[in-house]
């Protein structure tokens, strides 16, 4: 486990961190998809240069849908499902929320989040997390037109929030991110399941 001498600060990715996504299930089981062509269609959607532009908020909803209407055009009912149902995506971890207010209150850590989200999207999933979790900032790829890894937005964090690198810690599900945290002299954990971050979060409260 990573230790926590010297942090103060928490700083968490929000998808597969603090809320789950059932992109693949939605595909499968609402939209009655083969596995074969829901991970078609999640490859289509994820790895496009189209999401990255909508994380940035370069894009809006509308321009997002158009673009795979031209880019996939195999593809696109079932992507246009897809996104018009993303209210299907999110899954609440209270959980996990539990653990992470007991930090706060028990231990006095800060708590941050530092995401890659769409307004539109963010709005979606993250609004009950918001609510449950006493956060002392949120910084949003959409609102700095900036998205992990790139180093820019680990300084914009750090800097928003008169954060010091050495104070905080910051938590992912994707290497690079964790990697991109590091480079900018914060602690950086890589976490990939519901049971991993909330056996993590666990450690930290003993």
């Amino acid at each position: 486990m990573t230790g926590m001498t010297g942090i103060r600060n928490i700083i968490f990715d929000m998808g597969n961190i603090l809320i789950g996504f059932r992109w693949k299930d939605m595909l499968e089981e609402d939209r009655g998809l083969s596995p074969e062509r829901a991970k078609d269609v999640g490859r289509a959607v994820f790895k496009s240069t189209l999401w990255e532009q909508f994380d940035m908020g370069l894009l809006s909803f509308r321009e997002l849908k158009e673009g795979y209407r031209e880019t996939e055009p195999a593809l696109f009912e079932d992507i246009r499902w897809f996104l018009d149902n993303a209210d299907r995506m999110g899954v609440d971890r209270p959980e996990t929320w539990a653990l992470v207010n007991r930090l706060k209150k028990e231990k006095g850590y800060r708590l941050y989040i530092l995401s890659n989200y769409s307004e539109h999207l963010y709005e979606l999933h993250a609004a009950r997390a918001e609510k449950a979790i006493a956060f002392d900032g949120t910084l949003i790829s959409y609102m700095v037109k900036m998205v992990k890894p790139d180093t820019a937005i680990y300084r914009e964090c750090l800097s928003r929030f008169g954060l010091t690198a050495e104070e905080s810690i910051f938590i992912d599900d994707t290497p690079d991110n964790v990697k991109g945290a590091e480079s900018v002299g914060m602690r950086g954990v890589c976490v990939r399941t519901e049971e991993a971050v909330n056996e993590l979060l666990t450690e930290w409260l003993k």
